[in-house]
């Protein structure tokens, strides 16, 4: 049977405490931390009555919030549900008032478009923010998020997860437009992670998530690298230069990326000012896989030298004069 994000997570935890799971601006998270802090926050979700099968929404960029959030939910069985921080609030408003949900957690600067929600949709009791500082009037109703975690030192959580029941519910638009809710359980979770090992996800290799994990594609490469070991670099957003900086900086080897999420022109202004780089373009070709993918072919300047450099050309040149970047 393939391993739940949930069990994949306490068993890096026991088995590699110091390891780390993921990289946010300097910061690492290891999994004995990632365990210990979503077990104080699904705590503190019990300790406020939340109970298996509540919906809690997410609405936040790639945080380590949002991480925490998620395994928080696995651990008591809430029903995580994350929304594009993309939509407006005429667009939240009609999926809130389907989803009912028993919390919101929620990025502050995206809090305004929830805030004038009813509170018979969204109580306004449960309503948590990450970031500050709140404002009184203008992020009425919202508590920081902080408070929701449980004492460090209190008792095991006693739930024994269920691996069939609803774990995640991610929004799809339908064909009339209309939005609709994908089920997944743990075990459905856990399957889509284990199926990365085909995209090149293993022990001893270090990956870049720049994907929203709000959606299928982000939520999924995220679970797949705690599933296999492999640490990430994590993105609250896909910025060409900075990721580009990062894949020099870690020596990263997988790269969390779909072609709607690249602007070919914003890689190849990034890539054009690179001080290895004497030319590069970033073009659609067609891919057995996807069909479509985005490739950035780079042609290197004959005296650059260094760990950028080298990276670039090691293992991947795909025509004459130019190495496959991408």
């Amino acid at each position: 049977m393939v391993a739940t994000p949930l069990a994949a997570l306490i068993d890096r935890a026991q088995s590699h405490p110091e390891a780390v799971a993921f990289v946010q601006r300097e910061e690492a998270w290891t999994y004995d931390r990632l365990a210990a802090e979503s077990a104080r926050l699904a705590r503190g979700l019990l300790l406020r009555g939340i109970r298996k099968g509540d919906r809690i929404v997410l609405h936040m960029a790639n945080m380590p919030e949002l991480v925490l959030a998620y395994y928080a939910c696995f651990r008591i069985g809430a029903i995580a549900v994350p929304l594009d921080i993309g939509l407006r609030s005429a667009e939240l408003a009609p999926l809130l008032q389907h989803l009912r949900p028993a919390l919101y957690i929620g990025q502050l600067e995206f809090y305004g478009r929830v805030a004038d929600v009813d509170s018979a949709v969204l109580p306004a009791d449960g309503r948590f923010v990450v970031g500050g500082p709140i404002h009184p009037v203008a992020d009425r109703k919202a508590q920081r998020w902080t408070v929701l975690f449980g004492d460090a030192g209190c008792d095991p959580i006693s739930i024994e997860p269920d691996g069939l029941a609803p774990a995640v519910l991610l929004a799809t638009a339908g064909n009339a437009g209309e939005a609709k809710f994908v089920i997944h359980t743990q075990e459905s979770l856990g399957a889509a992670a284990a199926s990365f090992g085909d995209l090149g996800f293993a022990a001893g290799r270090i990956g870049l998530e720049a994907l929203p994990m709000v959606h299928a594609s982000g939520l999924f490469s995220f679970l797949a690298a705690v599933h296999f070991g492999m640490p990430l670099v994590l993105f609250e957003r896909f910025e060409a230069g900075p990721v580009l900086d990062a894949i020099e900086h870690y020596h990263c080897g997988v790269i969390a990326l779909l072609p709607f999420n690249i602007a070919p022109a914003e890689v190849e202004r990034a890539l054009a000012v690179h001080p290895a780089v004497q030319d590069a373009t970033v073009v659609s070709l067609p891919d057995s896989f996807l069909d479509q993918g985005i490739r950035g072919f780079v042609k290197l300047r004959s005296e650059a030298d260094g760990p950028g450099a080298a990276a670039i050309r090691t293992g991947r040149r795909s025509q004459p004069s130019y190495s496959s970047f991408i």
